[in-house]
């Protein structure tokens, strides 16, 4: 209230300025008229001005105090009513401003919210899209498997893959449309992470296979609070992008999991003996469209990782990265502790 009657004293400057001339000028004349009583109406009157003034100053503060809150209450919600009460509070000198404001926020307000619902008939359409793709791909893969031995393990290893890749293509697509949207529904839950990890390394059994890489699994049956699908296509990106950038040969991965003595957190960590990123690169491998320089590998598009940071960000999952030229990389997921 103190700072509302100060502001309250700046803005009417003018007139108690004027006020006090005015005294000024009854005082001398008191002067001249009465010198014998001059003091005694002098002391009156100061004190019946700096009363004036000080319910004046109360008076102005209170009506700046509850302009500021209709005026904030009009901005979070500017519709008719709350313009109304705004109106009743100001001069006539600023309703047409008041008005214009109103109708340029609702317009704002309903361009805001035509959009949002159009984003949302954009993504279901893109959900529904993927969902019927889906479908067709799981046929396709029951239907090589029921083939297999009709075709030589080269087709067969061919066609799985590419079943494979279109698959993930389709989560990469699903997951970036929905990291696009203004709340995501996770379903959390306590999971075992050998469990999803074991899920998500026989779904990339025949990838880890064709490219002859030697995996170590060290998991240790730790239950987390994450979400299971989420968690299972970030895991999917991080192997993958390690099965990508490997080796010639004597390729290896290493998945263990451990714990953080100083808070018991649980940490899940995937290393590879592959090419390594450059330690100048490191600080934007989770950046949107980076790729790294190298000459022998086909560029990818740079999401998966930026994915994996922003997913991960959300879910409240750390993550530590580490690597060495030619010598391998690791990313490290170290859960929350929820009790």
């Amino acid at each position: 209230m103190r700072s509302k009657i100060k502001s309250s004293f700046i803005e009417s400057g003018i007139w108690i300025f004027l006020l006090i001339l005015t005294n000024l000028f009854f005082i001398f004349m008191m002067w001249l008229v009465s010198p014998n009583n001059f003091k005694v109406l002098v002391g009156l009157m100061v004190l019946f001005t700096l009363i004036i003034i000080l319910v004046g100053l109360f008076f102005e503060g209170n009506k700046i105090s509850n302009q500021e809150i209709y005026f904030e209450r009009f901005l979070n919600e500017p519709n008719e009513e709350n313009e109304a009460k705004l109106l009743n509070i100001f001069n006539e000198n600023y309703i047409d401003s008041i008005k214009n404001i109103g109708d340029k926020l609702r317009s704002l307000e309903k361009e805001i919210k035509e959009s949002e619902e159009k984003y949302l008939e954009h993504e279901d359409l893109i959900e529904g899209w993927i969902h019927e793709i889906k479908t067709p791909l799981h046929l396709g893969t029951l239907l090589l498997e029921n083939r297999k031995d009709e075709m030589s393990p080269l087709v067969y290893k061919r066609f799985n893959h590419v079943i494979y890749r279109i698959s993930i293509d389709l989560d990469l697509i699903l997951y970036y449309a929905r990291l696009q949207s203004s709340h995501i529904n996770f379903k959390f839950k306590k999971v075992d992470i050998n469990e999803i990890t074991i899920d998500v390394i026989m779904d990339l059994n025949s990838l880890i296979k064709e490219n002859n890489v030697s995996l170590e699994v060290e998991i240790y049956n730790k239950n987390v609070v994450t979400d299971e699908k989420t968690m299972k296509f970030i895991l999917s990106q991080v192997i993958e992008n390690a099965l990508k950038y490997s080796k010639d040969k004597d390729k290896y991965i290493w998945i263990k999991s451990g714990i953080y003595k100083e808070d018991e957190r649980i940490y899940l960590e995937i290393k590879d003996n592959g090419l390594g990123v450059e330690k100048q690169d490191l600080p934007f491998i989770f950046d949107k469209g980076f790729t790294g320089n190298y000459d022998n590998i086909k560029k990818s598009t740079g999401i998966g990782l930026y994915l994996v940071k922003k997913y991960c960000d959300l879910m409240k999952i750390d993550i530590e990265i580490d690597s060495i030229i030619n010598k391998g990389f690791s990313i490290k997921f170290i859960f929350p502790n929820v009790k």
